[in-house]
């Protein structure tokens, strides 16, 4: 068997969607509340890798992998709570993240002679559901408009995937780290 790709598929991108909620204040400086949110974006990575080897004949051949990951939407459904002091809301939260995650795989086999060759490729996409928590800090821009900075960490389990030739390998997604910025809407 020839390996598939092995590599870090550390991943940057812009993700923008709505986010909606409620929240109670009491005992004045508390709040407790519940949000969700629905995310898009375009965050890929690609990672290649080619071996070079030499088959049973004495000759040569060249194997060429390439795979990408590509998470789609994204999605939250978190309880939180905070301390208000003045227009400040610091905030605390925990709940259950979704990920929609997209595989794909190629290799190429040639032989240094031409004496065989071969070409494969395969994918797989998933639904993945895990935990996040996070951080985040809002404070009142109008009586009626927020704005918000948050720090999310979500994991999910592993993700089998087909690659190489006759394998599978899995895709650790234990640790998405995500910085947000918003604005959001009070609605009386």
């Amino acid at each position: 068997m020839l390996p598939g790709v092995n590599g870090n598929f550390d991943q940057n991108g812009a993700i923008y969607g709505p986010h909606a909620g409620f929240n109670w204040q009491f005992a004045p400086n508390f709040l407790v509340g519940i949000e969700s949110d629905l995310d898009f974006g375009n965050s890929s990575k690609t990672v290649s890798n080619t071996l070079l080897g030499t088959a049973s004949d004495g000759d040569g051949f060249t194997f060429n992998s390439s795979a990408t990951v590509k998470l789609g939407w994204q999605g939250t459904i978190r309880g939180r709570m905070g301390f208000v002091a003045n227009n400040w809301l610091w905030y605390t939260t925990a709940g259950v993240a979704f990920a929609k995650v997209k595989y794909n795989s190629s290799w190429t086999l040639v032989h240094s002679q031409g004496d065989f060759t071969g070409a494969n490729s395969s994918s797989a996409e998933k639904t993945l559901t895990g935990w996040v928590i996070g951080t985040g800090i809002e404070t009142f821009l109008t009586p009626n408009m927020l704005f918000r900075a948050e720090y999310l960490l979500e994991g999910f389990s592993d993700f089998t995937v087909p690659q190489g030739i006759g394998q599978t390998g899995t895709l650790d997604l234990d640790k998405i780290q995500k910085f947000r910025v918003g604005i959001s809407l009070k609605i009386p």
